[in-house]
């Protein structure tokens, strides 16, 4: 439970939190065997990155001072190597997003 391991025994993915409920939620995966089995598979993977983060500063203590989007995209390359990118974009505060903080 918590492991996958493949036909000859060798171990390929563990979710460590099921060991320790204290640990985040993640899993470890071995790279050559991800990297062989979508090579035979002839797939690929993409990992997509969304978020938001509220800033909270500004001119007024306690006021939004707006939000963060972040949005990214990455893949293995030929050469098996992570590639990608990062955005990010501050949206400032309007009137109408203080109202909805306060509300």
């Amino acid at each position: 439970m918590g492991r996958f391991y493949d036909e000859a025994g060798d171990l390929v993915v563990c979710y460590p939190a099921i060991f320790n409920q204290q640990f985040p939620s993640f899993l470890i995966m071995r790279k050559d065997k991800l990297l062989s089995f979508l090579k035979q598979e002839n797939c690929s993977i993409v990992w997509t990155l969304l978020g938001e983060k509220q800033t909270i500063g500004g001119n007024e203590i306690g006021q939004p001072y707006g939000w963060q989007e972040i949005s990214g995209v990455y893949t293995f390359d030929e050469n098996s190597v992570i590639i990608g990118s990062i955005k990010t974009r501050l949206n400032p505060s309007t009137p109408q997003t203080k109202l909805k903080q306060i509300l």
